[in-house]
Order: C-alpha cells, then sequence, then structure tokens
C-alpha cells in the first residue's frame, strides 16, 4: 500500500482536477458515468442512481426482503463533482442533502418498483447515520482494488488536494422505502419535499429545470417494437445531457410478437418471448413507467397516465392496434395475443383431425400472412400425429386472392402454397354471423363453413386514447405525413407502427415500426443539436415465416405505393428451404441480445 500511496503523491490533484497517473481515475470515472447511464435522483442531488439487476446471491435485508438474482435494485453513486464543492471530503456536512435526497429516492424505488437501493462506500459511519444497513466486505484482493480506486477519487476530488491518506475498509449499503432516518419522524410520508415529489406524480424532472440543463423529453408511449428500437435509437445516438427518454407502457413486458406461434405450437414458454421493460432503464438509462394512458393533449404537450400526467417536448406515439371484443370471435380467437396463443395450445392438445378454419373478421389486422402461416402450421401438426387423411384446413378472407393487397406475385406464391399444403382459400368471405351451437361460420353473402376447430382473427382498432385525440384521422389511427412520420398539425408529435399503418397504407408489422422508429429518432436527433446525419425512413419490410415444413421470407419495398405511384408494393417471395426457419429463430434471439443483452 506504500507503494500506491507514493504512487499518488506523484500525482498533483484536487477539486476535480488531476495530473499524472490520477488522470486515469478521471477518464475511468467519466467511463463508468456514460456507460452505466448514471442520473441523479433528483435536480441538483449528490446522489446517482442507475437500475441494474442484482446478480449476486441472495441477500436477506433487516425489514425481511429477499433480493434474489435478476430482482431490479437502484445501484447509488456519489456525484463526486458536486460534493468535492465544500472545504472539506467529510460526509457530515452533506447530510441535509443527503437526507433530501433519500426522500426522494423513497418515491422512486416505489415508483419504479425497485426492489432496494445498494451501493458500496468508504462512508459507512455516515450511510449508517442516514439509516442505510450496512455490511462489511471480506478482505478479498478484488475488495482492495476497489478501495485503491476509491483511495484515487478521494484524492482527485479532495477540495485541498490532501486526499492521499488510505480512506477506510470499503462496506455494502442497503436501503429500503421503509427504512426511516435516524432522529427524525415519517409523518404524511416524507418531508414537504417529497410531497412536493408526489405532486409532480411522474416527472422526476420539471420541464424548467430540465430546459436549464438543455435537456429535452422524449415521451414514447407503448413499448413494442417501436417503441423501444426507438428509446434504444434515441440512447445510443445522443449524447449525454441532450435527452431524457421516458417510456410509458400499460404492461411490464415487452412481447416479441412474431414467437406467439411458436407459443401455439409449444415450442416457445411465454418467458422466452418476453423481456421486462425496465431492462431498458439499466442498458439504456431510459425511464420506463407501468402505467395506462389515459388522455393525450398536443396542444398543452402532456399525456395523462393512471400514474399521473407527464409533459414533453417531442411525443413519440407507438401505441399500436388493440383487439376489439366481439362475440364472433370470442373464445375463438388465434394467437394474436399470447394469452390468446395459451388458449389456443390448450385446444390444440385435444386436435385429431376435422375440419379447421382459420380466417380474420375484418382488415386490416397485425401481420398479413399470419392466418395463411398459422393454417400451414396446423397442417404440418396433422401431418405429425397422423391424421391429416381426416384433416381438412380451409382459410377464409376478406381479400378475393390471398395476399392481393401485396400484388399478383404474392398472389401466385400463395396460392403455390395452399396448393402445396392442402389448404382451402375462401375468398370474399365477410364473417356475418357465428352459430357456436352448431359450429357454423356464416358470410354476409350467405356462404356456410361448417368448423371442428376455429381460429378467428379478432377484429382490430385503434388506441382509445389516439381516436379520442386530436392526432386522429377520419377512422380513428394517427394521421402523419410522410416521410417524417410527424402529425400535420403537431410537428413534435410522430407516430409510429400499428397506430398509423392503416392511415399511410401500410400493413400491421413490427418490422415497419422498427425502420420508422430509426428515422424518428433521427429527426429529434436533428432539431435538438441543429444538425444530425441519421436514417432516412426504410420503407421496406421483410417477413420470414414458419410453415412446418419448410421457411419462408417475404421482402417488399413499399416505397412507390407509400408515395401513390404504384398500387401494390415491390414484393419478393423466397420459400421452400429450411434455412428460412433458422433464420426466423436467429432473428429472434438477436432481437432479444441486441434490445436487452440477452
Amino acid at each position: 500500500m506504500r507503494v500506491w500511496q507514493r504512487l499518488l503523491g506523484f500525482s498533483r490533484s484536487g477539486r476535480g482536477r488531476a495530473a499524472g497517473p490520477l488522470r486515469v481515475w478521471l477518464w475511468w470515472e467519466r467511463l463508468t458515468t456514460w456507460w452505466w447511464r448514471l442520473r441523479p435522483v433528483r435536480p441538483g442531488g449528490l446522489l446517482l442512481y442507475s437500475v441494474q439487476p442484482w446478480k449476486g446471491s441472495p441477500v436477506p435485508l433487516a425489514d425481511g426482503t429477499v433480493v434474489r438474482p435478476g430482482d431490479p435494485v437502484a445501484e447509488l453513486h456519489l456525484h463526486n463533482a458536486l460534493f468535492s464543492q465544500r472545504a472539506t471530503d467529510s460526509p457530515w456536512p452533506h447530510l441535509t442533502t443527503l437526507r433530501q435526497d433519500l426522500d426522494f429516492l423513497r418515491e422512486l424505488l416505489t415508483r419504479d418498483r425497485l426492489v432496494a437501493a445498494h451501493g458500496v462506500t468508504v462512508f459507512g459511519d455516515a450511510a449508517r447515520r442516514l439509516g442505510f444497513e450496512v455490511r462489511p466486505l471480506p478482505p478479498s484482493p478484488w475488495w482492495r482494488l476497489v478501495r485503491f480506486f476509491l483511495w484515487g477519487l478521494r484524492a482527485v476530488y479532495h477540495p485541498t488536494a490532501r486526499g492521499h491518506k488510505p480512506p477506510p475498509w470499503p462496506v455494502e449499503v442497503w436501503w429500503r422505502p421503509g427504512y426511516t432516518l435516524p432522529g427524525r419522524v415519517k409523518r404524511g410520508g416524507g418531508s414537504p419535499a417529497a410531497a412536493r415529489w408526489r405532486e409532480r406524480a411522474a416527472a422526476p424532472i420539471l420541464q424548467a429545470e430540465r430546459r436549464r440543463g438543455g435537456m429535452h423529453r422524449v415521451l414514447i408511449l407503448g413499448g413494442g417494437s417501436g417503441g423501444a428500437i426507438a428509446a434504444k435509437r434515441l440512447a445510443q445516438w445522443s449524447r449525454p445531457g441532450e435527452v431524457e427518454v421516458v417510456l410509458v407502457d400499460r404492461s411490464p413486458w415487452h412481447e416479441y410478437r412474431p414467437s406467439y406461434l411458436w407459443v401455439m405450437t409449444g415450442k416457445r414458454e411465454p418467458e422466452e418471448v418476453r423481456r421486462p421493460l425496465k431492462l431498458l432503464e439499466a442498458r439504456y438509462g431510459t425511464r420506463v413507467v407501468q402505467a395506462a394512458v389515459t388522455r393525450i393533449d398536443p396542444q398543452a404537450r402532456r399525456v395523462d397516465t393512471e400514474a399521473g400526467s407527464l409533459d414533453y417536448d417531442f411525443l413519440v406515439v407507438a401505441l399500436g392496434a388493440v383487439l376489439r371484443p366481439d362475440p364472433r370471435t370470442e373464445g375463438y380467437e388465434g394467437p394474436w395475443e399470447l394469452e390468446h396463443a395459451l388458449r389456443l395450445r390448450d385446444r390444440l392438445r385435444e386436435f385429431r383431425g376435422g375440419h379447421v378454419v382459420v380466417g380474420p373478421v375484418e382488415w386490416p389486422y397485425r401481420c398479413p400472412p399470419a392466418p395463411f402461416e398459422v393454417a400451414f402450421m396446423l397442417r404440418y401438426l396433422a401431418d405429425q400425429r397422423h391424421v391429416s387423411d381426416r384433416t381438412r384446413i380451409s382459410v377464409f378472407h376478406p381479400w378475393q386472392q390471398p395476399m392481393e393487397t401485396f400484388g399478383p406475385l404474392m398472389v401466385e406464391g400463395f396460392l403455390a402454397f395452399l396448393r402445396q399444403f392442402r389448404v382451402e382459400f375462401q375468398g370474399g368471405f365477410q364473417l356475418d354471423t357465428h352459430d357456436r351451437d352448431r359450429r357454423v361460420l356464416r358470410s354476409t353473402d350467405g356462404r356456410v363453413l361448417e368448423y371442428d376447430l376455429a381460429v378467428l382473427v379478432p377484429p382490430h382498432a385503434p388506441p382509445e386514447p389516439v381516436r379520442n385525440s386530436p392526432l386522429a384521422a377520419a377512422g380513428g389511427y394517427m394521421e402523419v405525413t410522410l416521410p417524417s412520420m410527424a402529425s400535420p398539425r403537431y410537428p413534435e408529435v410522430y407516430g409510429i407502427g400499428d397506430v398509423v399503418a392503416p392511415t399511410i397504407g401500410l400493413g400491421m408489422a413490427g418490422v415497419f415500426a422498427h425502420f420508422q422508429a430509426d428515422h424518428v429518432a433521427t429527426q429529434i436527433l436533428d432539431r435538438v443539436r441543429g444538425v444530425y446525419l441519421g436514417e432516412l425512413y426504410n420503407m421496406v419490410g421483410v417477413c420470414v415465416m414458419d410453415t412446418g415444413y419448410m421457411g419462408a421470407a417475404v421482402w417488399c419495398d413499399f416505397t412507390d405505393k407509400l408515395y401513390g405511384r404504384s398500387p401494390y408494393p415491390d414484393c419478393r417471395l423466397l420459400g421452400g428451404m429450411r434455412l428460412f426457419r433458422s433464420v426466423k429463430v436467429g432473428f429472434e434471439r438477436l432481437w432479444f441480445a441486441s434490445l436487452f443483452g440477452g
């Protein structure tokens, strides 16, 4: 240790400045601050935090809580630059500020459903005074290295450059919302500062305070394909302090919808096709609010949610389309939601042949080729169970020809698939009534389909907050201008994904939302920064299908169609190879790895 002390003694340092070997500490601290996306628990606070999944062994805390591997925790750090502004490196003059930080931290942990706050510090006595649960750390080589790093930080930030004295041995500290501060009485859930914080509900930083710091809030509604990609791109492409990204979704999960068909057929379980949205906080610094959106007020630049109101500088609406309850489909839904995929899997357990009908009640719906893909997979299942000789499969559809809105090449390709997999097609079939007792579907033109197993696509509708807002077009879906994807009336509001697909003449699919999110993130950063060379709107879509027997891929360029230069997109269909099944599996894994790290 004397060698390290002499090494530090050769460095000039103090008040956040360093020369010689200690410059490495400054570089390392800046790197870790950027990497972990540290942010203050409140404006001007001394505590920084990032949300991380706990990676250690289970930790029982004093209040009976057990922190288990994977639980989200707030990893705490000191804002060293602010800490060094007083003429001492002792924590005691900062206790009042830290107590106020803890009031806000209590609200943050409760609001974001974090299990606990955790940190490592050499200020064990002060942490105990603040109500932290303090635990000793073993004298291992790793903690010796940590102590050495903290020693260097102390030397860098000590106001009078006398930080070369070895610090105490570091300790581990834990804190929970229910912990009280010694010597203080908890009345009404905290201090007046905490009460004011609760009144601001879901807004951790006031708009005026953000703008003083040069930050712009980007509010993303929806955590599906478009919303998650928008959050990722803004984090990847922005500079520190440029944007604050807040994502709101009523569900705690991001679900990979293309894999619902594998849940239907027993190849995947629910936990394999979804990830917690909270992981975006740890990976990108995105603040995730789990709440339903109740109202969008673009005039006031405000969104109301079940958790309170949020203001914004830029709004990205990625709320998708919702399934509309319909007595014709209730109990017979296809795998267009995870719960419906699980119910259909239960129905397929008893399937031993008969007439299977698959089809949508209305167009548009999510993933245009999916009814055909479901039918082909059910044919494969019938072959696998050796009941194909007594199994008849029919696809009904409002279209006159399969995939007709995608052009003649797609019609020809899907007719070939239908013949190959022995699936009948009932075109122009507008479902009128469903007689459950007799197991009969009747169309508006009087045609009848009797069935033993029905797989129906429920009608889709625009989300209510969009339909009831000034952002909506005549049909209730959001109106946007191509190619910017911005609202024609409110240029700071963008729409991506299924919520805009019907109004621009595009199919509902995650790949379109993905490329739109790339372009919208570019537009926002270009306006924030003044100039940013990013991504153009890529109007190409790719869909990989698993037919059971083999895989197939659809590639479509919608550029001419969206600009009104062609009635159809330019599409290509590649099929007949089992390789494409592996491509679909690989893309599923890549999607989760690139967004959530696994």
